[in-house]
């Protein structure tokens, strides 16, 4: 699923210099050999083969990177730490900053703080899970964390997970994203009533002028892609 939607993706807008590949957190369901969460211990769906799952998130990874180089002069990379998965999204990074170890061409970046910045000309953009504060305090976090970057931009964005919806709110200065998850729900979640649709997104951003396309790929494009009724 990953690989042909970041494919279609990827064939779906212009071939910028570069591009910019964000984990938004629970890359993985669980975080080791107990499939719970590491705080509540809420116990969740799983395959049961830690290092197989871990392995398939490390090529999921190198997949959509490759990809990104067909397509871009250079890759970055930025994974954040969601609350299903603290410890792995960190082995996640630093397993793939070890495979492009000699790629000049990608950047794994560095950092495993909550909250993650990048900037892109007169862009700025923050980088959370979004399981650590409110989001009407993300604006303000940004704004005290990297004044510099702050002052010298003009387009500023929070891209957040954890809720696995996709909104959008603009605040003074600054606008927070919720994006969603391409995985389908959970035991938990589906008993929960949550009924949000499965998607990855590419954004285009002008280094002056900001945003200037998106494209988004579904589960339902997504099954026709790959003629797979599980792909939903």
């Amino acid at each position: 699923r990953h690989s042909a939607a970041i494919r279609y993706l990827a064939d779906s807008g212009p071939k910028t210099r570069k591009a910019l590949l964000v984990g938004l957190g629970d890359d993985l369901h669980f975080d080791g050999y107990f499939p719970v969460t590491p705080k509540n211990k809420n116990v969740l769906d799983s395959d049961g083969r830690w290092p197989k799952v871990f392995d398939t998130a490390v090529q999921i990874y190198v997949d959509m990177v490759e990809v990104l180089l067909d397509s871009h002069e250079e890759v970055d990379v930025i994974i954040v730490a969601g609350n299903h998965n603290p410890a792995s999204s960190v082995a996640l990074t630093r397993v793939l900053r070890a495979y492009y170890r000699l790629e000049d061409r990608v950047c794994v970046v560095d950092g495993d703080g909550a909250f993650r910045y990048y900037d892109f000309g007169d862009c700025l953009f923050g980088v959370t899970h979004g399981d650590t504060c409110k989001q009407e305090d993300l604006p303000s976090i940004m704004s005290t964390d990297v004044p510099s970057l702050w002052g010298s931009t003009e387009h500023r964005l929070w891209l957040v997970g954890h809720v696995h919806h996709s909104s959008k709110k603009d605040y003074r200065g600054c606008s927070v994203e919720h994006f969603r998850t391409l995985a389908p729900r959970d035991a938990w979640h589906a008993e929960q009533g949550y009924r949000s649709r499965q998607s990855m997104t590419r954004l285009v951003f002008h280094e002056e002028y900001g945003e200037i396309a998106r494209t988004t790929i579904d589960s339902t494009l997504l099954k026709a892609i790959l003629g797979d009724k599980q792909a939903g």
